[in-house]
C-alpha cells in the first residue's frame, strides 16, 4: 500500500495517494504493537499527500495527530514538525475563517520557547515563527503577526538555504494577507518566484506564482494578471496543485464576467465546482458560492441567483458570513424592499483585518447608500478611501470592480456629490481600462440613479 502511494504520489496523483495512506493510518491503528514513532512517520507522510492533494480539513486532523503522537515520543524536533506542516502549500489561510486552533498555537509556542532556549538550528526557528504567525491570522494581534512574521524572514534570509527561504516567503504573504500590506506582499511573492526558480522547485514555483497573480489582482494591476494567469494556471495544473488551481480559477470567473466572456466563466466555474468536490480547502465553499452568485449577477442569471439565496444567507461550514452579500445581490436587481426586509441587522463587520475587509467596506457603501443608511455608508467610505484604485475583493476571492464605485456611493451617501462624481469618473475610466465593461455600465446606471 506504501509502494502504492509512493508512486501516486510521483505520478502527481495526490488525491489517491492520500487515500492510500488513510487507509494505511487507520490499520496501523488497529494494530497494538505500533509504535508512536512509526505512527508519527506514516501520519507525516500522509499530511504531505493532503497537503498537494488540497486536503486541508483532513491535513489539519493529520497535524493534531501527528503531534500528539510526537510528544509521546519525547521528541520536542518531531513535534516541532508536526506543528509547522501547516505553512507549506497554501495559497490561503489554513484554517476556518475567524478560527484560531488553540492546540497547535500552544505547540508552537513550546516549541519556539525550547529551540530559542537550546542550540537548534536556524531554519527550525524560522519555520516556527511563521507557522505561529499564520495560525495566528484571525487572532486579530497583528503587531504580534507582524513581528513573527518578520523575525522569520530574517532569520531565513541570514541563512543560503533557498528551500527555506522559499518556505517561509510564503507562509509570511499569508499570514499578513490584509489589504494595508499590500506593496509588502506583492514585492514578497516576486522574490519567493525568484527564490523558487532558483531552488528548481516546481512546485514552490507554482505556489509562488499563484501569490504574484493573487496580489496582481488585488492591487487592480489587471494586465498582469491576465498575463500572468496562464502560465500559473498551466504550472498548477501540470503538477496537480488543486489548492493553487482552485484559487486562480475563483480569482479570474468574476473578471470573466464582467468583461462579458459568459461562457468562458462558465467554464471556469465547471472546472473549480468539481475541484471543489475532491478537495477541502479552508474557506472556500462560500468563496465559491460568492463566486457563483457574481457570475450569475453580471450575466443576468436571476434563476442561479435565486437558487443561491439560502446559502449566501447562511454561514454554512465556514465562519465567513455572507448576510449581507444577499440583501446587497437584491439590491443591484432592483429589489430594495425586499433586501431592506432581508437585512433586518443592518450592519457589516468594518473592524476585521482579515482578507475580508475592503470588499466588506465596499458592499457596505452601496448598502448604505441603497437602503438608506448613511452610517453604514459612511464607515464603509473611511475604510475604503485609502485604497482608491484597486480592486474591490476579499483577498484574490470575489473581485467586484474598481474601489472607486464604491466609494462614489459612500460618497453621494454622505451628500457629496463633488466627491461622488470624481470617485465615478476615476470608476469608469478604471472600468474600461481594465476591460470590464459591464462594471463601467453599472457605474454609470448608479449615476443615473443616485443623481451622481
Amino acid at each position: 500500500m506504501l509502494r502504492a502511494a509512493e508512486q501516486a504520489g510521483l505520478d502527481a496523483a495526490h488525491r489517491e495517494e492520500a487515500e492510500l495512506l488513510t487507509r494505511a493510518v487507520a490499520l496501523q491503528e488497529q494494530d497494538p504493537a505500533g509504535q508512536d514513532h512509526e505512527r508519527y512517520e506514516l501520519l507525516m507522510l500522509l499530511v504531505d499527500a493532503q497537503r498537494w492533494a488540497g486536503q486541508w480539513g483532513g491535513l489539519g486532523r493529520s497535524v493534531d495527530l501527528a503531534m500528539a503522537a510526537a510528544e509521546r515520543t519525547g521528541d520536542p524536533e518531531r513535534a516541532a514538525r508536526a506543528a509547522m506542516a501547516t505553512i507549506e502549500g497554501a495559497v490561503w489561510q489554513v484554517r476556518t475563517f475567524g478560527v484560531v486552533h488553540a492546540p497547535v498555537v500552544a505547540a508552537l509556542e513550546r516549541t519556539i520557547a525550547q529551540l530559542d532556549a537550546g542550540d537548534a538550528a536556524v531554519g527550525l526557528r524560522a519555520r516556527a515563527r511563521v507557522a505561529l504567525a499564520t495560525e495566528l491570522y484571525y487572532s486579530d494581534d497583528l503587531a504580534r503577526v507582524d513581528a513573527l512574521v518578520e523575525e522569520a524572514v530574517a532569520l531565513a534570509d541570514a541563512t543560503d538555504d533557498l528551500r527555506l527561504q522559499s518556505v517561509v516567503l510564503a507562509g509570511a504573504f499569508s499570514a499578513r494577507w490584509r489589504t494595508d500590506t499590500l506593496g509588502w506582499r506583492r514585492a514578497l511573492a516576486e522574490r519567493a518566484v525568484a527564490v523558487a526558480t532558483e531552488l528548481g522547485d516546481a512546485r514552490a514555483q507554482a505556489l509562488a506564482q499563484a501569490l504574484v497573480v493573487c496580489a496582481a489582482l488585488e492591487a487592480g494591476d489587471v494586465a498582469a494578471f491576465r498575463s500572468l494567469l496562464p502560465g500559473a494556471l498551466g504550472l498548477a495544473r501540470h503538477l496537480g496543485l488543486v489548492t493553487a488551481e482552485a484559487v486562480l480559477l475563483a480569482a479570474d470567473i468574476p473578471l470573466r464576467a464582467m468583461a462579458g466572456e459568459d461562457d468562458i466563466a462558465a467554464g471556469e466555474l465547471a472546472e473549480v465546482t468539481d475541484l471543489a468536490r475532491h478537495s477541502r480547502i479552508p474557506n472556500f465553499d462560500r468563496a465559491l458560492i460568492g463566486t457563483t452568485a457574481l457570475a450569475a449577477l453580471w450575466s443576468g442569471d436571476v434563476d442561479t441567483l435565486a437558487g443561491l439565496g439560502e446559502r449566501l444567507g447562511a454561514t454554512g461550514d465556514e465562519g465567513v458570513s455572507m448576510r449581507h452579500v444577499g440583501p446587497w445581490l437584491l439590491l443591484r436587481l432592483g429589489l430594495v424592499d425586499l433586501a431592506r426586509d432581508s437585512f433586518p441587522d443592518p450592519d457589516i463587520d468594518l473592524d476585521d483585518h482579515s482578507y475580508t475587509l475592503l470588499a466588506n467596506a465596499c458592499l457596505a457603501c452601496e448598502l448604505g447608500l441603497g437602503l438608506g443608511l448613511p452610517d453604514l455608508a459612511t464607515r464603509g467610505y473611511a475604510v475604503a478611501a485609502p485604497y482608491a484604485g484597486l480592486m474591490a475583493s476579499g483577498g484574490s476571492a470575489m473581485p467586484l470592480g474598481p474601489v472607486d464605485g464604491f466609494l462614489a456611493l459612500g460618497a453621494a451617501a454622505a451628500g457629496d456629490l463633488a466627491a461622488a462624481a470624481r470617485h465615478a469618473d476615476a470608476a469608469v475610466a478604471l472600468g474600461r481600462a481594465w476591460g470590464l465593461e459591464r462594471y463601467a455600465a453599472w457605474v454609470e446606471a448608479a449615476r443615473a440613479a443616485y443623481r451622481i
